[in-house]
């Protein structure tokens, strides 16, 4: 025996309503249309949730590209390691030497040789040149300076010897008259003697070359274009000429030395 009848009322179909009507808008979503969502989900192709970039899925003239964020951490942690590394060099960096801009520009640029040149420089050809012009060529700054110091250091060494050989020659003349032991005036006192004036006179003569050297080197340097500054290295150790010495020396002043001794004449018997 067959229960009873289930009777299922039809809703009634309105006409469709074209979308953005008038009539649409008054009539309200309908239980076909879809509602919005709460907020927005992943997008089915991002990586970050383990979706796959399968063809066909979707629009397909449309290409996902996205960063993982494993990237994207890791590009944080080098931004900020960078970032603390390049802080932490200006802070043990010393201070800049000075600032130069357009308002301070002529006064750092007093006292600069500029050289204006043209065509390309070679940079190691420069450097090169430099170098033995300050320090290690034939005829650098050190050369000039070296050899000029040089010269007055040995001009005034033989200078201030000749004085004291004067002295120990006036003291062994007079040793050598005082003298009462013939053996001992003549075999000590008389070598002695002369060794020391023979001492003087090369002084006197080292004096002269030294001076004559030294003139030479400041009209080489004067002809090969040596600085001022450079020739005149010890110029305060140059001796100081005493005009009275020279005249005295023109006038004929005795040098000390052994007395010319004439025996008198013999009589005849």
């Amino acid at each position: 025996m067959a229960g009873p009848a289930t009777v299922t009322q039809r809703p009634e179909l309105e006409p469709p309503v074209a979308p953005g009507s008038s009539a649409a808008a008054d009539r309200g979503p309908t239980e076909t249309e879809p509602r919005a969502a709460a907020s927005p989900g992943p997008h089915p192709r991002d990586p970050e949730n383990g979706a796959e970039d399968r063809d066909g899925d979707g629009d397909p003239t449309t290409v996902w590209i996205g960063r993982g964020a494993s990237q994207q951490t890791d590009l944080s942690s080098r931004l900020h390691q960078a970032s603390v590394a390049e802080r932490d060099r200006r802070r043990r960096s010393a201070p800049p030497i000075a600032v130069i801009d357009d308002e301070n520009l002529a006064e750092y640029a007093k006292d600069v040789k500029v050289t204006i040149g043209s065509g390309p420089i070679d940079k190691e050809e420069l450097a090169a040149a430099e170098e033995a012009l300050a320090v290690g060529g034939p005829e650098g700054e050190e050369y000039w300076r070296s050899e000029a110091l040089r010269l007055r250091l040995a001009w005034r060494e033989a200078y201030d010897s000749v004085p004291e050989l004067e002295a120990d020659a006036a003291r062994l003349r007079n040793e050598f008259y005082a003298a009462d032991d013939p053996f001992y005036r003549d075999r000590e006192i008389k070598p002695a003697w002369d060794r020391t004036l023979d001492r003087i006179e090369e002084a006197k003569e080292e004096m002269q070359r030294f001076r004559d050297e030294l003139e030479d080197l400041l009209e080489r340097g004067r002809r090969a274009g040596a600085l001022p500054g450079w020739l005149r290295e010890g110029i305060e150790l140059e001796p100081v000429e005493d005009p009275e010495a020279d005249a005295g020396e023109q006038l004929g002043e005795a040098e000390p030395g052994e007395p010319i001794v004439v025996d008198p004449p013999r009589r005849r018997p």
